[in-house]
């Protein structure tokens, strides 16, 4: 992986890096769960993994905690999950900071919690305790792909290393998804995992990883002002010369942005297409920031 050291530690004040420490984490609660259930004999995931069952019953908080549970005692799942946030979790987090990363795992986590449970009620499937962050991950790997889908990525089937574009890779894990979510077999979450995809794909689309658009909150709250403002009345006519005089300010505001637009963001336009977003410093990013403050104010 190659880091803007720059931007990082701008970003983060020398802190490591969130998906690091998300990893951390998975490890010490995949360490306690494994405590408890080689010498308590207790069935954590029975207790604290997700089911139809608990969320029906209304132990909301099972769709947090079966995100940071995995199988035991082997640590294949959980290695899988930690490998998926290292190389990806860990670039996305370098471009676009920590508070999207952490908003697409856990809201894919979410999310296929979610549709695990709905597909749940189709016939013939067993309500089974789902635990793992897969949901999570593969909404990683769905933004990623979704946001780059021409880069090479290598994933591992069999333990064999495979490189293939990132958008064959996300087709190839959602039709998995899709499969196994209406005819169920190994006893895999499928329905959590396409939750999961669906999710990034969706956070990418509708604008979550955008630089310079503002992200689905600004969307949102877009369209609110919109729906809010009232109807513009029309304007009484007035003297050729007050609306030459009126109209003279504006055209000036216009042609001063068009020139910062040229002289400033094109380079840095030009510059992330040649080498990707990665590559700009962070005085190239307060300027894409100031342009698109620019671009909501008018």
């Amino acid at each position: 992986m190659l880091y803007d050291r720059d931007y990082m530690s701008d970003n983060r004040g020398g802190r490591p890096p969130f998906a690091l420490i998300l990893i951390g984490v998975l490890v010490v609660c995949f360490l306690v769960q494994s405590a408890f259930t080689f010498y308590g004999n207790a069935a954590v995931s029975r207790h604290l993994g997700l089911t139809r069952e608990g969320l029906f019953s209304g132990r909301v908080w099972l769709l947090a905690t079966y995100q940071f549970l995995h199988q035991t005692p082997w640590p294949w799942h959980l290695i899988g999950n930690c490998l998926g946030l290292f190389f990806i979790g860990t670039h996305l987090e370098e471009m676009y900071g920590a508070r999207r990363l952490l908003s697409l795992h856990f809201g894919g986590g979410l999310a296929g919690g979610l549709l695990h449970v709905v597909i749940g009620l189709l016939p013939a499937h067993q309500d089974i305790a789902v635990v793992g962050a897969s949901a999570g991950v593969l909404s990683l790997l769905a933004a990623y792909a979704t946001a780059f889908p021409e880069k090479q990525l290598t994933t591992f089937l069999y333990f064999i290393p495979v490189t293939l574009k990132a958008k064959w890779i996300l087709w190839f894990f959602t039709a998995l998804a899709v499969f196994g979510s209406l005819f169920p077999y190994d006893n895999v979450a499928h329905g959590a995992h396409l939750g999961g995809i669906a999710f990034g794909f969706l956070y990418v689309k509708l604008g979550g990883l955008s630089e310079f658009g503002g992200g689905i909150g600004s969307r949102v709250a877009d369209w609110w002002q919109s729906f809010r403002s009232p109807v513009t009345k029309p304007q009484r006519r007035t003297a050729p010369q007050s609306r030459v005089r009126v109209e003279a300010a504006p055209r000036r505001e216009a042609a001063s942005e068009s020139d910062f637009i040229a002289r400033e963001v094109d380079p840095i336009l030009e510059k992330i297409a040649q080498h990707g977003i990665q590559s700009l410093t962070p005085a190239e990013r307060q300027t894409l920031e100031a342009a698109r403050q620019k671009v909501n104010r008018r």
